[in-house]
């Protein structure tokens, strides 16, 4: 059996490009919560929803750019600092990533619905 990978994609959210790579339990996680809600409402999460998308996120993302810091110069990645981006950005850009990944497997949803 043959394994596609859709990584590394770079996805446009929260005024940056954010880069991921293939999540593996953060997807599952995700997943789980999604199926156990019945759904997944992006403005008003669960902590077991932030969670997922947090986990998602710091499993998954690579690298990014436009993140500045209160001086105005660029933030270099790392995953302490990756830590630190506030979990609205944080779904805003794992959702990006969902619809683009689903566009590329050919999976894509409506334009018109959530991705999960």
């Amino acid at each position: 059996m043959a394994i596609t990978l859709y990584g590394p994609i770079t996805v446009e959210a929260g005024g940056a490009e954010w880069t991921f790579g293939e999540p593996v339990t953060g997807a599952d996680l995700l997943a789980l919560v999604a199926m156990e809600t019945g759904s997944v409402d992006t403005e008003r999460l669960t902590g077991a929803q932030c969670r997922a998308f947090d986990a998602y996120f710091m499993e998954a993302i690579r690298g990014w750019s436009g993140i500045n810091d209160a001086s105005g110069l660029p933030v270099a990645f790392s995953a302490e600092v990756a830590r630190e981006v506030p979990i609205s950005v944080k779904v805003e850009a794992v959702c990006a990533a969902l619809v683009k990944r689903a566009e590329l497997s050919g999976n894509a949803s409506r334009p018109d619905t959530e991705p999960i």
